[in-house]
């Protein structure tokens, strides 16, 4: 990929303009892919992060597991918390008083922070640099709160959508459980049309199993069930359901739900690490699960899966197609 990412700017924008009209997409995701799948490899090949991150979330499902056909643009990885030093005694799973390991997580939410704008975003700059020449910056989400984000401006070639960023958007966090994982290997689209072109077209990484990420998207539909109405739909939250809708078409679902300990052990880490006194966590198990959103929702849903249809590789089920899919999950689910 190095190869490429050091080619002349007119040389990757016919590359790119070439595999998106084979593959049947906008040609600047065809683009930003190959830069999501460069900076994971550039990330992944630095020697005192490799052993200690685990790729998950939306584009982990489409660039590991294929197992959805909608672009994500973000790249999600966790930061085992031994990196951060909090081991043994330190580590928030064995404290047992609940206000004592709140502490100890904003702790470790804090170090968290102060990795990822320090020590990693200067790592992470200088295995940029000695590839890239110039066109690209590596700088701080402002719009995160927690201050675990960073945003990579790659060298922009084609104009982008208003609903794709100019960014690779790098969201590290602590809080999530690595387990299990696997260690796999993903491959940009261009590298699908050119492989000749690329002196090593893919990367090896260690990803977040399918069955997890499946039971990390219903405990989300299951929190958003439980949504005040007062509160708005937070943006960009179709692709969970999207997502979901897709995994449970494919032999993931009954992986899954052969494993309702993945299930608990699931919800047990939200209610320790991401507690939500709304979202009820409690009754996400077989009998009081739910999926199905408010009909109230189904609006703002609706509006914010038309704005995704852009990302869609392939001809996207209906939002009422996949609300139909999703229902019948929850029964399935809460017959088990």
């Amino acid at each position: 990929m190095n190869r490429i990412a050091k080619e002349s700017p007119e040389f990757r924008r016919l590359m790119f303009e070439e595999a998106g009209a084979r593959k049947g997409i906008d040609p600047s995701l065809i683009e930003k892919d190959f830069w999501v799948c460069w900076t994971l490899k550039r990330i992944f090949e630095i020697d005192v992060l490799r052993e200690h991150l685990i790729f998950k979330g939306g584009t982990s499902l489409s660039k590991v597991h294929n197992a959805i056909k909608r672009f994500s643009e973000d790249i999600d990885l966790t930061i085992g918390k031994e990196l951060l030093g909090f081991t043994d005694k330190n580590d928030p799973n064995i404290i047992s008083a609940r206000k004592e390991r709140e502490k100890t997580i904003d702790k470790m939410m804090a170090a968290c922070s102060v990795y990822v704008n320090g020590d990693l975003a200067n790592l992470i700059s200088k295995s940029f640099a000695q590839v890239l020449a110039d066109g690209w910056r590596l700088e701080p989400d402002a719009s995160d709160a927690d201050r675990q984000t960073l945003l990579f401006y790659y060298p922009l070639t084609l104009k982008v959508p208003d609903y794709i960023s100019p960014a690779v958007k790098l969201e590290f966090g602590s809080k999530s459980d690595m387990w299990p994982s696997s260690i796999s290997k993903i491959t940009p689209y261009a590298a699908e049309f050119f492989p000749k072109s690329f002196d090593e077209p893919f990367c090896e990484l260690k990803v977040l199993s399918a069955s997890r990420t499946f039971w990390e998207k219903a405990t989300i539909l299951h929190q958003e069930a439980h949504r005040s109405n007062e509160k708005a739909l937070p943006s960009r939250q179709s692709r969970h359901y999207y997502d979901l809708a897709m995994l449970s078409g494919t032999g993931v679902r009954k992986e899954a739900l052969n494993d309702l300990s993945l299930l608990k052990r699931v919800v047990e880490h939200k209610q320790y690490f991401f507690r939500c006194g709304w979202a009820q966590y409690d009754k996400a198990s077989p009998g009081t699960f739910r999926l199905m959103p408010g009909e109230n929702r189904f609006a703002e849903l609706r509006k914010d899966y038309d704005n995704m249809r852009i990302m869609m590789f392939e001809q996207p089920p209906s939002l009422d197609e996949i609300i139909s899919c999703l229902e019948q999950l929850e029964k399935d689910i809460n017959k088990l």
